[in-house]
């Protein structure tokens, strides 16, 4: 994985495109991967908007957990 820079490859869609063809072929049955690149650049920006809005919502999220708390004031350990 790290000699062929797996997780590099994802940010592009050329290697997302190859990601998502080589999982299609490992599944026995029927599915949708190999379009999946034309799902991800017709919806993209409402994709952005989303990841924009999670991401730091899991940052801070981890940032709790981390400091030993469970988002309601608890110490968890």
């Amino acid at each position: 994985m790290v000699a062929e820079d797996w997780l590099g490859s994802y940010k592009t869609l050329s290697g997302l495109n190859l990601t998502f063809a080589r999982l299609a072929r490992r599944l026995q049955r029927e599915n949708h991967l190999p379009t999946a690149v034309d799902d991800i650049t017709n919806n993209y920006e409402e994709l952005e908007s989303d990841f924009l809005s999670f991401f730091p919502e899991a940052i801070g999220y981890t940032m709790m957990v981390r400091s030993g708390q469970d988002g309601k004031g608890v110490e968890m350990y």
